[in-house]
């Protein structure tokens, strides 16, 4: 996407067969139009001039942009013999047609080169579909040239000297009027340039596979080859890496790569400036960034202007969204996902305390109570959702019965961390302080077992569909009502899809099924690992710290760099951690990244707990049954706690 913004009209539709049948140093082919729209008709290409043969269209913003420039050579060097002459294909269906042409024309009075529409073509579906037109077809066709604006230059002996976007032939122009142009040499540089064309092709294969470190190695062989004299499929390397997310190195790497091809176009070309605009922003050289804009910009026309001052204030206000915030500012930054969606949900990290840190913060901020009115959480028996509702109301519940709501899950010894139990006091609190109408209600996403019904595997099986219950209370209770929920559950519930082409054991996450009912309605923010490299690779480098995803190149990367770690799947019958896996890219799983800080302060229950010899009992009682579901020893996680110093 950001790509075509930066190159709107070159469009590079190469098509790798046939084969191209005109090359530099061939004759030129037959020139043929229908009629002169401007200027002095040309019935064919004399010996003895040097002509410049430009393909346009009027929907190509930098076509028009070029005009300028090629007024300017015929004005210059008209008189020494060169001719210019620009062609339109035939009308077509993408708003190049009569009306817009005569519109262009009456804009441009003041051009001196002859302008003519293209002759009927022989093929009826035009050259790649999108062209239309005889010498279109012998000319562009026959080079396989896809991209406008291009322009032919064609010596005094009528044999062809450049193939080239027009802001790049005043050199060759130069020596043919002058007689130094030495075509053979042309003609052997023009077919390595080709070569190093069809290499760039592979470098969009290797991105889109991940293959980074392969795609860096390539792009910087491609670089110090012929392609370093090409300013468009400089570009266009630049805005594959640019759209594939480029930081550090990679970064540097599609700068340089953009910075020599403006040289080339000498800092004419509106597309160039504009994408090398955005890496310049990214790089954070906002001052050199603005400059690159602002010429950009003006000499940019139309749709191709319009473009190109929306695509950079979008990006500018993505980058600040990007930076590193206060945590207030993280926190209420998520909050303000609720202006986008009904539903936020946050990827816990089991017992880590800098997620339930920053879980407080989202209760405590000033704006909670009136952007969120539920809480769905993972750490809670739905069977008990009267007991919490009275306890958050300010009724007065014995601790050991309000336990049960966290104690009494599907799941074995996981939210006994008093993380959990300080989740509720301080929603009680804070509740008990702000208006009623600003309450929030906390619903209790588990399914509703009955331990005490429960005596065998098939017993624990009609509950163990978390996922398809979790997302099921949120239609029924939120999303039904007209409410807005902040969801609060393990990450694997929040992954919109599995790796690519693997089915992960337990069916459709919660996130998925209610993708599927509700699209749009669900925002995922996910947590990142401890990892503070990872992070600052991601651009965060604080914490906490909040990136949004929507329009950022980041989405683009795949969702291997955050996928959950220390898990691992059979894949064809191998054991394979979660991140070594194909997945899809970033944007299509989550919508935001959250780092809260290098540290993962593993907060566990206190080993007391399971000396109550009650609890004790019922939790023996309970890991012979799950041991029967899963095939896992549960009891040894209780036998380290008990083995735990008093």
């Amino acid at each position: 996407m950001l790509a075509s913004l930066a190159f709107l009209a070159a469009l590079l539709l190469q098509d790798p067969a046939p084969a191209p049948t005109l090359f530099v140093g061939d004759p030129a082919p037959p020139f043929r139009v229908e009629r002169f729209l401007r200027g002095e008709p040309c019935a064919e290409l004399a010996k003895g001039r040097v002509y410049v043969i430009e393909f346009w269209t009027a929907w190509c913003g930098p076509c028009i942009a070029g005009m300028g420039h090629l007024d300017g050579l015929q004005r210059e060097l008209g008189a020494r013999g060169l001719t210019v002459i620009g062609v339109a294909p035939r009308p077509d269906e993408w708003g190049h047609d009569p009306d817009a042409i005569a519109a262009l024309l009456a804009a441009k009075s003041a051009h001196s080169y002859a302008l003519a529409l293209d002759a009927e073509g022989d093929s009826p579906a035009g050259y790649q579909g999108v062209f239309h037109g005889r010498t279109i077809e012998s000319w562009m066709g026959a080079a396989r040239v896809g991209a406008v604006p291009i322009a032919f230059v064609v010596d005094r002996q009528g044999f062809v000297a450049a193939i080239a976007p027009p802001l790049e032939i005043d050199g060759v122009v130069r020596a043919c009027l002058d007689g130094t142009f030495e075509r053979a040499k042309a003609a052997a540089a023009y077919r390595e340039l080709l070569g190093a064309r069809a290499q760039l092709a592979e470098l969009g294969v290797q991105l889109a596979a991940g293959e980074r470190e392969f795609a860096r190695a390539l792009s910087e062989e491609l670089l110090a080859g012929p392609l370093w004299n090409d300013a468009r499929y400089l570009g266009s390397l630049a805005a594959s890496w640019y759209d594939a997310g480029a930081q550090g190195a990679e970064l540097e790497l599609a700068l340089r790569a953009l910075r020599r091809a403006d040289a080339l176009s000498g800092s004419n070309d509106p597309g160039t400036l504009g994408l090398l605009a955005r890496l310049l922003l990214l790089d954070g050289e906002h001052e050199e960034a603005a400059r690159a804009e602002a010429q950009a910009v003006a000499l940019a026309e139309g749709g191709l202007r319009a473009a190109l001052e929306k695509d950079y204030g979008a990006l500018l206000a993505r980058t600040a969204s990007a930076a590193v915030r206060a945590p207030e500012d993280a926190a209420g930054a998520l909050l303000a996902a609720f202006e986008r969606a009904p539903l936020v949900g946050l990827a816990e990290h089991h017992r880590r305390a800098e997620v339930h840190e920053f879980l407080l913060a989202l209760v405590d901020h000033p704006r909670f109570g009136s952007l969120v009115d539920d809480v769905v959480v993972e750490f809670g028996n739905a069977r008990h959702q009267e007991l919490v509702e009275r306890y958050l109301a300010g009724a007065d519940v014995p601790r050991a019965e309000l336990a049960r709501v966290w104690r009494d899950t599907t799941q074995w010894l996981m939210w006994d961390s008093p993380l959990y139990e300080r989740f509720f006091e301080r929603v009680r609190a804070r509740n008990l302080a702000r208006p009623v109408e600003q309450r929030v209600r906390v619903l209790l996403g588990d399914p509703p077992i009955r331990w005490e019904d429960v005596h065998g595997a098939a017993d624990y099986r009609a509950f163990a569909a978390r996922d398809a219950h979790y997302a099921a209370l949120v239609e029924r209770e939120v999303l039904a009502k007209g409410r807005r929920a902040l969801l609060v559950t393990g990450s694997a519930h929040l992954q919109r899809r599995g790796p690519t082409g693997v089915t992960l054991p337990g069916g459709k996450s919660a996130a998925e099924l209610l993708d599927e009912r509700h699209p749009g309605a669900l925002f995922v923010a996910w947590t990142l690992a401890a990892d503070a490299a990872q992070a600052a690779e991601l651009g965060l480098t604080h914490a906490p710290a909040l990136r949004l995803l929507a329009g950022d190149a980041l989405a683009q990367q795949s969702f291997a760099l955050v996928a959950p770690r220390g898990i691992q799947i059979q894949v064809a019958g191998k054991w394979q951690p979660l991140g070594e896996l194909a997945w899809p890219p970033l944007g299509e799983m989550v919508d935001a990244l959250v780092y809260l800080g290098p540290q993962d302060t593993q907060v566990d229950a206190e080993p007391a707990l399971y000396r109550d010899a009650a609890y004790q009992a019922e939790l023996r009682r309970r890991a012979a049954i799950l041991k029967e579901v899963y095939g896992m020893d549960f009891l040894s996680e209780l036998e380290q706690q008990l083995a735990a110093p008093h």
